[in-house]
């Protein structure tokens, strides 16, 4: 956090994503909170596998305060095209679930890099992933901070095992 408020400071850095000014080079994320100033209560990790022959995919989000153990954790069966709809619907089960909670600063970790830019101000949907992006997106309206941050696929380890766990489950039960 302190690095990023010296990359805030700094005037003019070639580096930086001309769409988000805010965050630091080499970062990859979305600010979709109506205010986003405030530092995040909760972190979410989402995760979303490929989709089988039959398009079921498992999704699944784990929660934990800041600095804490995961506290939470669901899974479930997505039928999706592409593993970045499952990603996106894990999002979306996610904000979700946090605004049923009365979360109003959330984090969101991802190892989805298209889930992110798509959810960047001025990118262009997927069509395919249009409908689940606006819900997201829409959705994140309710929240002061809710930021989309992409991360190496180690810091989604856990939510990423749960999906594969429900995917599994799918298998042995069709």
């Amino acid at each position: 956090m302190r690095h990023h408020a010296i990359f805030v400071q700094q005037v003019h850095d070639p580096t930086r994503n001309p769409l988000d000014p805010s965050a630091p080079p080499g970062f990859v994320i979305a600010n979709i909170g109506h205010q986003n100033g405030h530092p995040p209560s909760i972190i979410i990790q989402i995760a979303g596998t490929r989709p089988n022959k039959k398009g079921l995919g498992g999704i699944a989000w784990v929660m934990g305060f800041t600095n804490c153990l995961p506290s939470a954790k669901h899974g479930t069966l997505s039928y999706s095209p592409s593993t970045g709809s499952t990603e996106a619907m894990a999002c979306l089960h996610a904000i979700t679930w946090a605004t049923s909670h009365q979360y109003s600063q959330i984090q969101i970790l991802t190892k989805s890099r298209q889930l992110v830019q798509l959810l960047q101000p001025g990118n262009h949907t997927d069509i395919t992933l249009n409908w689940t992006v606006q819900k997201i997106l829409a959705q994140a309206r309710n929240f002061l901070t809710c930021q989309i941050l992409y991360v190496a696929k180690e810091q989604v380890a856990e939510a990423t095992r749960l999906a594969h766990k429900w995917q599994q489950f799918s298998m042995g039960r069709l």
